[in-house]
């Protein structure tokens, strides 16, 4: 069975999501819990993606187009 974009999220952004989840608890929480039900990047939407990028503070230098249309630099292949 193929893994959720949870279980493959980057250990250093996910760190970095979970300890942001007291401060925006809210977002952070909807964040992890549509990670952890998707195992394609295609599925998110934007506003789930940009939510990801700023709340798993994922450095802006890093982004480029392929980060945007396949989650690379941000998970791991399977």
């Amino acid at each position: 069975m193929r893994r959720t974009l949870y279980q493959r999220l980057n250990k250093d952004i996910r760190d970095t999501l979970l300890a942001n989840q007291d401060d925006y608890t809210f977002t952070v929480t909807s964040t992890i819990k549509v990670l952890d039900s998707t195992s394609f990047w295609s599925e998110l939407k934007i506003s789930e993606i940009n939510n990801l990028i700023i709340y798993g503070g994922v450095d802006f230098g890093s982004i480029n187009g392929s980060t945007l249309m396949t989650g690379e630099n941000i998970i791991e292949d399977e």
